[in-house]
Protein backbone atom coordinates (compact mmCIF):
# COMPACT_ATOMS: atom_id res chain seq x y z
CA UNK A 1 0.00 0.00 0.00
CA UNK A 2 2.78 2.55 1.38
CA UNK A 3 4.62 1.93 -2.62
CA UNK A 4 1.62 2.52 -4.30
CA UNK A 5 1.11 5.65 -2.56
CA UNK A 6 4.18 6.59 -3.41
CA UNK A 7 4.62 5.80 -6.85
CA UNK A 8 1.04 7.85 -7.08
CA UNK A 9 2.72 10.80 -5.07
CA UNK A 10 5.93 10.78 -7.46
CA UNK A 11 3.49 10.38 -10.35
CA UNK A 12 1.68 13.65 -9.23
CA UNK A 13 4.97 15.76 -8.76
CA UNK A 14 6.00 14.77 -12.25
CA UNK A 15 2.75 15.69 -13.55
CA UNK A 16 2.68 19.21 -11.55
CA UNK A 17 6.22 20.15 -12.85
CA UNK A 18 5.50 19.52 -16.81
CA UNK A 19 2.42 21.28 -16.42
CA UNK A 20 4.37 23.98 -14.76
CA UNK A 21 7.30 23.97 -17.42
CA UNK A 22 4.73 24.27 -20.35
CA UNK A 23 6.24 27.14 -21.91
CA UNK A 24 9.72 28.29 -22.83
CA UNK A 25 11.64 30.80 -20.17
CA UNK A 26 14.53 32.72 -20.44
CA UNK A 27 16.47 31.16 -17.53
CA UNK A 28 20.61 31.68 -16.11
CA UNK A 29 22.42 30.28 -13.80
CA UNK A 30 22.18 30.25 -10.22
CA UNK A 31 23.40 33.18 -8.45
CA UNK A 32 24.10 34.34 -4.67
CA UNK A 33 20.49 35.51 -3.66
CA UNK A 34 21.92 37.44 -0.97
CA UNK A 35 23.53 39.46 -3.55
CA UNK A 36 21.30 39.55 -6.68
CA UNK A 37 18.03 41.55 -5.77
CA UNK A 38 16.33 41.55 -9.27
CA UNK A 39 16.98 41.59 -12.99
CA UNK A 40 16.81 44.27 -15.39
CA UNK A 41 15.70 42.77 -18.49
CA UNK A 42 15.65 44.94 -22.03
CA UNK A 43 13.84 42.29 -24.41
CA UNK A 44 13.60 44.08 -28.24
CA UNK A 45 14.02 48.06 -26.90
CA UNK A 46 12.05 47.05 -23.63
CA UNK A 47 12.80 47.45 -20.05
CA UNK A 48 11.41 45.01 -17.77
CA UNK A 49 12.76 44.51 -14.39
CA UNK A 50 12.49 40.78 -12.80
CA UNK A 51 12.55 39.61 -9.45
CA UNK A 52 14.76 36.32 -8.72
CA UNK A 53 13.24 33.17 -8.65
CA UNK A 54 14.49 31.21 -5.74
CA UNK A 55 15.30 27.50 -6.39
CA UNK A 56 17.63 25.12 -3.95
CA UNK A 57 18.43 28.50 -2.32
CA UNK A 58 19.93 29.97 -5.52
CA UNK A 59 18.77 33.34 -7.23
CA UNK A 60 17.77 32.63 -11.15
CA UNK A 61 16.25 34.58 -13.89
CA UNK A 62 12.88 33.01 -14.87
CA UNK A 63 11.25 35.41 -17.54
CA UNK A 64 8.04 33.78 -19.52
CA UNK A 65 8.63 33.79 -23.73
CA UNK A 66 5.18 32.80 -23.87
CA UNK A 67 3.76 36.49 -25.17
CA UNK A 68 6.62 37.28 -27.38
CA UNK A 69 6.50 37.13 -31.32
CA UNK A 70 7.73 35.43 -33.35
CA UNK A 71 11.20 36.52 -34.87
CA UNK A 72 14.13 37.03 -33.90
CA UNK A 73 14.99 39.05 -30.53
CA UNK A 74 17.88 40.43 -28.76
CA UNK A 75 18.46 40.65 -25.29
CA UNK A 76 20.42 42.44 -22.33
CA UNK A 77 20.44 41.20 -18.89
CA UNK A 78 22.24 43.16 -15.77
CA UNK A 79 21.73 41.40 -12.52
CA UNK A 80 21.12 44.52 -9.86
CA UNK A 81 21.84 44.54 -6.24
CA UNK A 82 22.15 46.42 -3.03
CA UNK A 83 25.84 48.10 -3.83
CA UNK A 84 25.18 48.18 -7.76
CA UNK A 85 24.76 45.73 -10.98
CA UNK A 86 26.69 43.75 -13.33
CA UNK A 87 27.99 44.44 -16.64
CA UNK A 88 25.51 43.65 -19.15
CA UNK A 89 25.27 40.32 -21.03
CA UNK A 90 23.44 40.35 -24.72
CA UNK A 91 21.76 37.28 -26.38
CA UNK A 92 20.10 36.79 -29.22
CA UNK A 93 16.61 34.28 -30.23
CA UNK A 94 14.38 33.00 -32.87
CA UNK A 95 11.24 32.22 -32.05
CA UNK A 96 9.97 30.18 -34.85
CA UNK A 97 6.94 28.68 -34.88
CA UNK A 98 6.19 24.89 -36.94
CA UNK A 99 5.47 24.70 -40.64
CA UNK A 100 2.77 23.06 -41.52
CA UNK A 101 2.16 20.02 -41.83
CA UNK A 102 2.93 17.91 -45.25
CA UNK A 103 2.76 14.10 -46.62
CA UNK A 104 0.08 12.97 -44.46
CA UNK A 105 -0.47 9.13 -45.35
CA UNK A 106 -2.05 6.23 -43.34
CA UNK A 107 0.65 3.85 -42.95
CA UNK A 108 -1.11 0.11 -41.09
CA UNK A 109 1.96 -0.96 -39.56
CA UNK A 110 3.34 2.55 -38.43
CA UNK A 111 6.16 0.35 -39.88
CA UNK A 112 8.09 3.69 -41.89
CA UNK A 113 11.80 4.34 -42.89
CA UNK A 114 13.00 7.94 -43.00
CA UNK A 115 15.74 8.95 -45.43
CA UNK A 116 17.37 12.03 -46.90
CA UNK A 117 16.75 12.59 -50.65
CA UNK A 118 17.81 15.30 -53.29
CA UNK A 119 18.63 18.79 -52.43
CA UNK A 120 18.06 17.23 -48.52
CA UNK A 121 14.57 16.16 -48.73
CA UNK A 122 13.29 13.95 -46.12
CA UNK A 123 11.73 10.97 -47.36
CA UNK A 124 8.86 9.19 -45.38
CA UNK A 125 8.51 5.75 -46.93
CA UNK A 126 5.48 3.17 -45.67
CA UNK A 127 7.25 -0.04 -45.42
CA UNK A 128 3.58 -2.07 -45.56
Amino acid sequence: MKARILVLALGMSLVSVLSASADPFLVTDPQDPNIVKSYDLTIDGKLVNVLPTIVENNAILKYDLKDVAVGKHDITIIAKGIWGQSMPVEYTFDKVLPTEVSGIMICPSGNITVSVGLNDAVIVKCND
